[in-house]
């Protein structure tokens, strides 16, 4: 048995592409260093781990084989688990079942209304030991935790610029590229990023989803809403490292640095 598993593995070779081929290899590895020794002369499995429900072996034979058995019949994507089939099939009917009980947002997994939810009751359970400051997703901490060691792991191979976030990088390429793989379904209008489309599909359906609980003046971004709340607040957030002078818009402050002769050095005022 251990033979026919081998034998699937390098048939697995071929179902793979491009950045797959490193999983691959470290699945080849994984049968040859932990599964080499699972079966008996007579081909008994002896690998002794145990499951608690009855189909779980079989789940677990497919993480080594590489075999993924359960496709889709639109775009011809491949799975492992037919659950998780189901969900890919969800991209394609645009049916969202998890509904948010407090502002009815609607979601393709539960997991991600777990997250949302957290924006309705504040909760931030994940904590920065440096700074103290909190936040909802473990995520986004490991993120902010490259704010104090400075760390940019992800280089571009082009010019070497480096970033944080691996993200940020992908972003980044696409200067390079000239790729723009987000189109508008109305104008045809192409984008980099996915935000960029959602942002524009809102000229044309004159929707302004951003209003202010002040005045209830409409916004298409949340940015502008942010940016006209400081009309209300009388705060200046950005501050000249110069002379000190405070500005509410980050393009005053930049306009303001022209006097001074010097571009760029935005802070935030304290």
């Amino acid at each position: 048995m251990y033979n026919t598993l081998i034998s699937d593995v390098h048939e697995s070779k071929h179902d793979v592409k491009g950045d797959d081929d490193l999983l691959y290899d470290q699945l080849s590895r994984h049968v040859n260093d932990v599964h080499s020794g699972m079966f008996g002369d007579a081909g008994e499995d002896v690998c002794h781990k145990q499951f608690t429900e009855r189909g779980n072996p079989k789940r677990h034979m497919l993480t080594c084989t590489g075999k993924r058995p359960h496709k889709c019949d639109m775009c011809d994507k491949q799975f492992t688990v037919l659950a998780h089939l189901k969900r890919h099939m969800l991209t394609h009917t645009g049916e969202r079942p998890h509904k948010c009980d407090v502002c009815h947002k609607q979601f393709i997994e539960r997991g991600s209304l777990n997250i949302h939810m957290l924006t309705h009751t504040g909760e931030r359970p994940h904590k920065c030991e440096v700074c103290h400051k909190q936040f909802s997703l473990r995520g986004n901490l490991k993120i902010h935790m490259l704010t104090h060691t400075g760390e940019r792991p992800h280089e571009c191979d082009v010019c070497h610029n480096k970033y944080a976030q691996s993200g940020d990088l992908a972003r980044h390429m696409l200067t390079h590229t000239g790729e723009r793989p987000h189109k508008c379904e109305v104008c045809h209008k192409q984008f980099t990023q996915r935000c960029d489309v959602k942002r524009h599909m809102l000229t044309h359906t004159g929707e302004r989803p951003h209003e202010c609980d002040v005045c209830h003046k409409q916004f298409t971004e949340r940015g502008s809403l942010k940016s006209h709340m400081l009309t209300h607040t009388g705060e200046k957030p950005y501050k000249c490292y110069l002379c000190h002078q405070e500005f509410a818009r980050r393009a005053g402050l930049k306009r303001h640095l022209l006097k001074h002769n010097v571009k760029g050095h935005v802070n935030v005022a304290q």
